[in-house]
């Protein structure tokens, strides 16, 4: 988990979470601790979230071997 607080917006704080497969955030959906996850978090005031997940399909380094910042992927 990553918590961070919004520089932008002081009513706002940002998780990212990171997942290796589908099945390990299945697992985690699964979980005691995730149920109780909203009634925990209502407890400190929260009014309301906006949840999203994302999956990234490809990975790899910014620079290439000549050091150059490169888009693309190979």
């Amino acid at each position: 988990y990553d918590w961070s607080a919004d520089l932008n917006n002081p009513k706002r704080v940002n998780v990212f979470e990171e997942w290796t497969s589908e099945e390990a955030l299945a697992s985690h959906f699964a979980n005691k601790h995730y149920a109780g996850m909203l009634g925990h978090l209502g407890s400190f005031g929260i009014e309301n979230a906006v949840s999203k997940k994302y999956r990234v399909d490809a990975e790899g380094p910014v620079y290439n071997a000549e050091g150059q910042a490169t888009e693309a992927f190979d």
